[in-house]
């Protein structure tokens, strides 16, 4: 299965509600907090890091090189997952803020608009259209009063960043041991490039999503699966409904973000929000019910019928082993 590229920028949300392909971007909060953010920020970027001007520098160069929509959206979501892997060197009410993103990228985009430039509004429009919060604002922000040398237009594609069709999406899982399905969601732009989006979520950890992987469409699994089949049990992948498969996305990228230190996979961060973009264009939202909690007597239950099996007859039902199952049944129940 073939995996796009995309470029490698290095050193440097919540549940959203779509309609009709367009992004909804969270508002900006009560105008006192952002008065208050804006100049704890001021007093933050006085501090700039050394070398964001040469960051920013390339984060130039490397847009002038991008040859489409999908491509620019990689870009984004790569510079967007190093954000996300960064969150956690702010102080922890800081990384579990919305606003991350800002907090982390914001003396960056400004950086970059100093370039000024069709290169610098091209990188800016970019961010702005596959970040939905405030992070994509300010980046609008900067796009609207950044110049472009000699009137030089910025290319055709970066209207179609952000603007693709969802044509489909399927869930491929097995039936014996159903620890993970991977969702996915396949998407065309209107150059007529195809590619799909998959999300492996785990079920043994509570449904977070863990692993994230490009491909060129949900044909393309379906071919890869005949020709390698799986040894330790059969795969199957069926066709869902792309407003399930975008809730299933969304409630599962939203329990990694809350999760500290979620043991995710190498590629997860840099395609994160582009999973994000995709499901956010997907029509007929239908987001995943609230799990309801399993009472105790239930787990009660599930307890004494493992102490009553083959596998736990020999534990005691004060015993340390059935306090164990106990625990493990709560973990997965609450």
């Amino acid at each position: 299965m073939r995996l796009r590229p995309y470029a490698a920028v290095r050193g440097v949300t919540r549940l959203r509600t779509v309609s009709k392909g367009k992004r909804a971007r969270r508002p900006s909060g009560h105008p006192a907090k952002v008065a208050v953010r804006r100049e704890r920020e001021a007093a933050r970027r006085s501090g700039a890091p050394v070398g964001s001007d040469g960051v920013a520098r390339r984060i130039v160069r490397e847009v002038s090189a991008l040859t489409g929509a999908l491509d620019a959206e990689l870009w984004a979501s790569q510079l967007l997952g190093v954000f996300w892997d960064q969150r956690y060197t702010l102080p922890l009410a800081e990384a579990a803020s919305p606003d991350y993103t800002l907090i982390l990228g914001e003396p960056l985009i400004e950086a970059v608009a100093r370039l000024g430039g069709v290169g610098a509004r091209t990188a800016l429009s970019v961010i702005e259209r596959v970040d939905d919060g405030e992070l994509g604002l300010r980046a609008a922000e900067l796009a609207a009063s950044c110049g472009a040398d000699g009137g030089e237009e910025m290319p055709s594609w970066v209207s179609n960043v952000g603007e693709a069709e969802i044509t489909g999406a399927a869930v491929m899982y097995e039936d014996v041991f159903d620890d993970a399905s991977t969702v996915f969601l396949e998407a065309v732009h209107p150059g007529g490039e195809t590619h799909a989006v998959g999300v492996l979520i785990d079920n043994n950890l509570g449904g977070m999503a863990k692993d994230l992987l490009l491909a060129d469409s949900i044909d393309r699994v379906a071919e890869v699966m005949r020709k390698h089949p799986r040894r330790d049990g059969e795969l199957r992948l069926e066709r869902i409904e792309p407003g399930v498969a975008a809730g299933r996305i969304h409630a599962a990228v939203e329990l990694t973000d809350m999760t500290l230190g979620p043991a995710v996979a190498e590629d997860y961060a840099r395609l994160r929000s582009m999973a994000l973009l995709r499901a956010d264009e997907a029509p007929n939202y239908k987001p995943v019910p609230e799990r309801a909690e399993v009472p105790h007597d239930e787990r009660d239950r599930l307890r004494d019928e493992f102490l009553s099996s083959p596998e736990g007859e020999q534990f005691a039902p004060d015993s340390d082993e059935a306090y164990a199952a106990s625990l493990a049944i709560d973990f997965c129940a609450d």
